[in-house]
């Protein structure tokens, strides 16, 4: 059909006409129905999609064309709920009436509900005019909405950020009163922030530090943005001396802060870890002097010991040389003592396993431990029922016992009764749920100690094994005691169960897998001489030429071919052009160690017996030996413990890997 307004111009200003002949069918629609309806489309009957709502007269082709100039409401079925308004025009040549106008929206929400949006309306409508600065208005209130829900929300995260920070940041005047402190305070003063505001820091505070900060605060040259830091000391709620480092920033000038930013940090746990390091540094330290001391004095010993056991065996048994040597023996044997204990203090001494009975260790140990605990703390012991064998390392195993009955003695101030109790345990369960890994069914020595000391709580109980972990004020304990009990139960493949509650008192138990007996070692005879067999040759490499000298002596006085190097490459030489039978080599010696000269010597000729000697050895190198399988005799030792030795690692008594 022919339009006197183009059809485009048509659509695009009003979407929602449409066009209706003299037999009421449509006969063009606007692309904004038949956006709501495809099946909208001209040769429908009108009254399928359309309802005249208003105004009140007959809805037909006469009736719509004698009211052209009314405002038409007209209901339109292609989507529930649209109303059209507008107005009808007749075109007498066309024979036809044209619907001008659009939906009937009095908000956003209807215009949803229809599925319509602002482009949807006509570009003359008033409605969508009004409508579009409706939606200007509510965009710019959301904006500001959600702007105003993200300042509060970042209020709320700065707020539980600053509230969870174990430091205190807040601010100060410039005389030094609390304007703003953070949450972090109540932690320290056991006092609300807010409650503080007003008062002096500088009150808090030790007087000689507080004398510190009020200078810096007065100096007329500390000027914007100018920072001082330095430690200060306040007691805090509980009655606690804390170490603070403080920090100070001059922000008085800034229209945002208008004072002196404070920020507070507690380093005492800090402080007091540091220096238990130090300690333990020096300990360390302490610990390889010592060990190295008494290397030198182990071979001291070994020669005094061995001059000694020789002079005495020539000695006629009473006489008074004979008691004389035997007295030089025993002062010797307890010097030799006094250098095991330094090396188990610098840890060096090799872990001597072996079967023993607790029950005995426990019974030699009762009055040294007495003296220990003093008499507040009468000792009682319940040892009958157990022998105790276990394997392990009696030295380690009597520093347990004393580390845990210290720490029974330290539980009750005002004195009070220990009981050490041991018995057997059976056990078939899976797994014991000890302190650490559990243990595995089997039979058990079960020792334990028991106190009515002020017994510890379950967060005491869960640290009470940490490293450097103690209740103990400054200066009374490194909180090592109970660590060092744990690891060494760990390394006899045993476990420690505790049972304890505040004011009740404490059961210590360590358990250690049990022996059913001890294989006693038996000592063959040897005779005075080399019998029976080809004389046997012996290098011997020391850098001692005294050690050298009486092993030579004793050796050969049994009858052994001996040849000693002070140095190991000329030990190597030597091998080049003789064969020996056995290497006696001490481990420590300068240019190259005992293992490296061991090395390179069983790398040429695999058949030599090799036998390893030390008074003290680095970790490194006793593994290097461990791997091995190398026989130790460790000094100072005896004529005659240095002639069994030899004569089992000849006799291949004593395994060796091949090199």
């Amino acid at each position: 059909m022919d339009f006197s307004l183009s059809k485009d111009l048509l659509r695009a200003a009003f979407p929602f006409h449409f066009v209706l002949d003299e037999t009421m069918s449509l006969v063009d629609v606007g692309p904004g129905l038949q956006g709501l309806n495809a099946e909208m489309v001209p040769g429908s009957p009108a009254s399928d999609w359309l309802t005249l709502q208003r105004p009140a007269i007959g809805f037909d082709f006469h009736s719509l064309t004698e009211n052209s100039g009314l405002a038409f409401m007209i209901g339109c079925r292609a989507v529930d709920g649209l109303v059209l308004r507008g107005q009808v025009l007749h075109d007498p040549k066309q024979r036809v009436l044209f619907f001008l106008g659009g939906p009937r929206v009095a908000n956003f929400a209807e215009m949803r509900d229809l599925g319509l949006g602002l482009r949807d309306l006509p570009p003359h409508d008033s409605m969508g005019d009004m409508l579009v600065l409706l939606e200007t208005k509510q965009a710019a209130l959301v904006d500001a909405q959600k702007l105003t829900e993200k300042l509060t929300m970042r209020r709320k995260w700065f707020q539980a950020l600053i509230g969870a920070s174990n430091d205190v940041v807040g601010v100060l005047d410039t005389h030094g009163r609390v304007q703003y402190l953070s949450p972090g305070i109540e932690r320290l003063r056991g006092i609300p922030s807010e409650r503080l505001v007003g008062e002096l820091f500088l009150d808090w505070i030790h007087e000689e530090e507080a004398a510190a900060i009020s200078a810096v605060l007065n100096d007329g040259n500390w000027g914007p943005d100018a920072g001082h830091h330095q430690l200060v000391h306040l007691k805090d709620s509980h009655g606690i001396i804390r170490t603070l480092d403080l920090s100070l920033r001059n922000m008085a000038d800034d229209q945002h802060v208008g004072g002196i930013v404070i920020n507070l940090s507690d380093v005492t746990d800090r402080l007091e870890l540091r220096q238990q390091l130090l300690q333990v540094q020096r300990l360390d330290t302490l610990g390889q002097l010592a060990g190295g001391i008494a290397h030198d004095f182990n071979n001291l010993l070994f020669v005094i010991i061995s001059y000694a056991a020789l002079l005495k065996n020539a000695a006629e048994p009473g006489g008074s040389d004979y008691d004389d040597l035997d007295e030089i023996l025993k002062a010797a044997n307890d010097a030799a003592d006094l250098t095991r204990q330094i090396l188990t203090f610098s840890r060096k001494q090799d872990v001597d396993s072996s079967v023993l009975s607790l029950r005995t260790v426990i019974d030699e140990m009762m009055q040294m431990l007495g003296r220990l605990v003093g008499d507040q703390y009468p000792l009682r012991t319940r040892t009958e029922g157990s022998i105790g064998l276990t394997s392990g390392d009696e030295a380690q195993l009597r520093q347990v016992i004393i580390n845990i009955v210290v720490n029974a003695r330290d539980s009750m101030p005002d004195g009070g009764e220990i009981l050490i109790d041991l018995e057997d345990v059976e056990t078939n369960k899976p797994s014991l749920d000890c302190i650490g890994s559990p243990l595995p069914p089997g039979a058990y020595i079960v020792c334990t100690v028991t106190d009515n000391g002020t017994g510890m709580s379950k967060e005491v109980l869960d640290r009470a094994f940490e490293p450097f972990y103690t209740t103990k004020g400054r200066g009374k304990g490194t909180g090592l005691g109970l660590a060092t009990v744990y690891g060494m139960v760990a390394e006899h493949g045993g476990g420690i169960f505790v049972d304890t509650a505040v004011g009740r008192g404490t059961q210590f138990s360590f358990w250690l897998p049990s022996c059913d007996s001890a294989e006693p070692t038996v000592i063959e005879p040897s005779s005075s001489k080399v019998s029976g067999r080809e004389i046997e040759r012996i290098l011997v490499v020391d850098d001692s030429k005294a050690i050298l000298k009486v092993v030579e002596r004793v050796l050969g006085e049994r009858g052994y071919d001996i040849t000693t190097k002070s140095r190991p490459i000329e030990a190597l030489e030597l091998l080049q052009h003789e064969q020996v039978d056995l290497m006696l080599v001490d481990i420590l010696m300068p240019e190259m160690n005992g293992m490296q000269l061991v090395e390179k010597a069983l790398a040429q000729y695999p058949d030599i017996k090799v036998l390893m000697m030390t008074g003290y050895s680095t970790t490194g190198i006793l593994k290097q030996v461990d791997e091995a399988e190398l026989p130790v005799l460790w000094k100072p030792f005896t004529p005659s413990a240095l002639l069994e030795k030899v004569r089992e690692v000849l006799d291949g008594k004593v395994e060796q890997t091949p090199g």
